[in-house]
Order: C-alpha cells, then sequence, then structure tokens
C-alpha cells in the first residue's frame, strides 16, 4: 500500500470515529432531555371537560394510571408512546411548567394542570417506603338505590401514586318516575354529576392508612385485603370499603 493509500485509509478511519463520536453524543443529548422530561411529568394532574373530571397520574419513568387506569409508557419524541390491551398508541403532546396538553387520537385536546400535593417522585420510585408502594392505583366504592320511582348511584374514588400522594373524586347518577292517579308513568328525568375532589399524603404503617389533606385536616383507614405479594387491593375508609374491583 503506498502512502496515499495509507494516508486515505486514515481519513476514513478518522472520519468514520468523528461520525460515532457525533452519534454518541446526540444519543447521550437526547437521553438525557427525555430523562428531564419524564422528571417534570411525574406526578398528578387534573383536567376538565364536558364529562367532567379526568386524572392522570404519572408514577415512574414507565408506568402511569389514566382515569384510573394503569398503564405502560414510554417517552418518544414529541409524543407520549402508551401500551394497552388494544395495542400502542402515540400521544402528541407539549409540557409548559404545570401545563400538559395532550392530544388523543379521537381528534379533541385535553389541557391538564398539575395538582400541588407533596414533592414529586423521582423517576426511581423516590424515598416512599414499602408500604406505600403497596398501595396505588384507584380504589372505588359505589353506593346507590332503585325503586319504582326512581334511584340513585355515588361512586367515590381515591387514586393512589404509591410514593406517598393521593387524590380523591366522585360521580354520582340519578333518575326520577313519575305516575298519574292511574299509575301509568306521566314523566321521567336523570341527571349525571361529578364532585369536587381533594388531595394530600398517605402513609401505610403496618395495617393502618394515615391521610394528611392538603388543608392539614387528617383521616385514617386500614387496610382490608392483601394480595399473595402484599399489594393492598381494598381498604376501609370512614365505614366505606374501597376496592380496586369496584371500579370496573
Amino acid at each position: 500500500m503506498n502512502f496515499r493509500a495509507i494516508v486515505r485509509a486514515m481519513a476514513v478511519v478518522g472520519l468514520g470515529l468523528v461520525l460515532l463520536a457525533s452519534t454518541a453524543d446526540a444519543q447521550s443529548k437526547t437521553s438525557s432531555t427525555q430523562k428531564q422530561t419524564v422528571e417534570a411529568l411525574l406526578g398528578t394532574w387534573s383536567a376538565r371537560g364536558e364529562e367532567g373530571e379526568t386524572r392522570l397520574i404519572f408514577e415512574t419513568e414507565d408506568r402511569l394510571v389514566f382515569d384510573g387506569e394503569p398503564l405502560e409508557y414510554r417517552l418518544v419524541p414529541g409524543a407520549i408512546h402508551v401500551q394497552d390491551e388494544f395495542g400502542e398508541t402515540d400521544y402528541k403532546y407539549t409540557l409548559k411548567g404545570d401545563l400538559l396538553k395532550i392530544d388523543f387520537p379521537e381528534g379533541y385536546t385535553l389541557e391538564f394542570r398539575r395538582l400541588k400535593t407533596a414533592a414529586k417522585p423521582s423517576s426511581k420510585g423516590g424515598t416512599a417506603g414499602a408500604g406505600e408502594r403497596m398501595l396505588f392505583g384507584t380504589l372505588c366504592n359505589y353506593s346507590g338505590s332503585s325503586g319504582s320511582y326512581g334511584g340513585y348511584s355515588i361512586t367515590r374514588a381515591i387514586t393512589f401514586d404509591g410514593h406517598g400522594n393521593f387524590t380523591t373524586g366522585s360521580e354520582s347518577a340519578y333518575s326520577t318516575k313519575h305516575y298519574d292517579s292511574g299509575g301509568d308513568q306521566t314523566a321521567a328525568g336523570h341527571g349525571y354529576g361529578s364532585g369536587e375532589g381533594s388531595s394530600g399524603t398517605y402513609h401505610v404503617n403496618g395495617e393502618t392508612i394515615l391521610f394528611t389533606f392538603s388543608d392539614g385536616s387528617t383521616a385514617e383507614g386500614r387496610v382490608h385485603f392483601r394480595q399473595d405479594n402484599g399489594t393492598i387491593t381494598e381498604i376501609m375508609v370512614n365505614d366505606r370499603l374501597y376496592g380496586k374491583a369496584l371500579c370496573e
């Protein structure tokens, strides 16, 4: 191999090393940016639309809870890539401080605002104790009645992020029927509503759950049922049973 060939070969090798270094540097910057975005997303978000309030909780760097449904996700450039039982979907989003806008494939956009609770967890799980990590997701309580003149139902929900933060909410529905003196139905009506929720922090100490609300008030609950792996799926609060199965 002559001198010029050697120089050309060295130049090609050098160019390859430069390209590899540039690619690695770009990948490192992208990874760092995504990590910062994940850290900014972690926590509880709330949006209000025509159907009431929607809660979105980013629990970790790969797990979220949307309206009570736990899902796996990962960030891709400009979108939140979500995997559920129906497949994979990219949701375009923009994040500016405490305002998160998400575009849904159905053609509408929801504006989420961050709920101020306790300090945000880290993407690796934060410093929550083992008890708090065993209580996550949404647990519901249902009550209602029905009769010949109508009925009502109330669904109360508590959503735990697994890191010591919780939010609450409720939805109600009612129906009425009116009859004339002969027993024939003359009119009927129905309605729906959602209650203003609250938020705060929680601590699991054995079988006791301590709630501290954002206004400083406190409450106490207890574990009603644990799975074999220790996960808490039913609790009692104010003599009401809340369970994951009751949200279905």
